[in-house]
């Protein structure tokens, strides 16, 4: 297991190029899966922490889940105000429990 707990996932990019990212969320919009995710940093660089939005999708040759860019726009703002609601549900959850 990581220091990151077991949330890691290893991707390799277009050029080879080995990543360890941190799964921070996903969310579902017009029926696909869609992943929020972070490099791993420790606890003093989380404070410039940069979010990648990638979606999920299913590879046609193999059948593997492989990782995507999303194609526009529209469809970045879209899950990004998921993403961004899904945080705040979990704010709002938190703060009724403290009032009790």
């Amino acid at each position: 297991m990581s220091d990151f707990g077991d949330n890691i996932i290893s991707i390799t990019d277009e050029d080879g190029n080995d990543f360890d990212l941190l799964v921070l969320d996903e969310a579902i919009y017009q029926d696909v899966r869609y992943l929020a995710l972070s490099e791993c940093l420790s606890p003093e660089e989380e404070e410039n922490l940069d979010i990648i939005i990638l979606k999920v999708i299913e590879d046609e040759a193999t059948g593997e889940e492989i990782l995507s860019t999303l194609d526009n726009d529209q469809e970045l703002e879209a899950v990004y105000q998921i993403f961004e609601d899904q945080m705040f549900a979990d704010d709002e959850i938190v703060g009724d429990e403290d009032e009790e």
